[in-house]
Formats: C-alpha cells, structure tokens, sequence
C-alpha cells in the first residue's frame, strides 16, 4: 500500500474521530447548561423559603382557622399569608421549570399539580386572590402562570 494513500486515511480517520469529539462535547455542555438552571432555580426556591422563614415565623394554619371563622385578619397575619403562597407558588415554580427542562420526573410533577391544586383552594389563595391588587403574578414566568395557575384565578 502506498505511504501517502495510508496518511490519507489516517488523517480522514483522525478528522473523523476529532468531529465525533466535538459533537460529544457539544452535547455535554448543553446538559450542564441544563443541570446549571435546574441547580440556580433549586438555589432560588431555597433562598426564598430561609427567607420566608427568617422574616415570618409562618403560623399559616392559625391564619387559615381565622380566615375559616371569619375573623378579620391582622396587617401582620396578612403578611405571613401573602408570604407563604409566595414562597410556596415559587417552589412550585421551581419544580415546573426543572419538569420543563426534563430534569423532573412525570410522577413527580403529577404529584405537584396536586400541590398546586390544594394551595388554589386554601382559605389564603382565595382570600389574597391573584391579579394587579393581590398576588403579583408577573414575577412568576409566564409558563407557569398559563399553564399551571390558570385554574386557581
């Protein structure tokens, strides 16, 4: 066989192997660029839930009792509420985002639409409500608004 005819292959061979390389790689970073949103949305949720907690000693279910028996409510029990369907409407956000990536497993997701569901018919969802005079639905991507709390307005 001829040297040069031999180098040709070799090289096409190498070219080929580099390309392959190149694609792998390509492939890789998208998955970490997916696992890295998935991993700053988590963070997020994270962070709004400690700072729900440091702020808020989050007595829901004292509100909610007082919401059921009719009592007016307290400029501070007003806070917790808000804050709380907050906090919980951000993890969920989370969760919706990470199911959107792929990274959420159907059953997992099914199990938080359930989430979603319950909090929609809190005493606290429908007595803060959702819209420009309540709940401020434009820090929440648009997604998750339309799709998964169309329901609860």
């Amino acid at each position: 066989m001829n040297p040069d005819r031999l180098n040709n292959w070799i090289a096409l061979g190498a070219n080929i192997g580099v390309l392959l390389g190149i694609f792998v790689l390509i492939y890789e970073l998208r998955q970490t660029q997916i696992e890295m949103k998935a991993d700053s949305m988590a963070v997020r949720s994270q962070m709004a839930m400690q700072t729900s907690d440091s702020f808020f000693d989050n007595h829901v279910s004292e509100v909610m009792e007082k919401i059921s028996a009719g009592q007016e409510l307290s400029n501070s029990d007003r806070d917790r509420a808000g804050k709380w369907m907050s906090t919980s409407l951000r993890t969920l956000e989370n969760l919706h985002y990470q199911y959107q990536l792929g990274v959420l497993d159907e059953e997992v997701w099914s199990s938080n639409l359930l989430t979603i569901n319950s909090i929609c018919a809190t005493p606290i969802f429908e007595l803060l409500g959702v819209g420009e005079d309540a709940l401020p639905l434009s820090i929440y991507r648009a997604s998750f608004v339309e799709l998964v709390l169309a329901p609860c307005e």
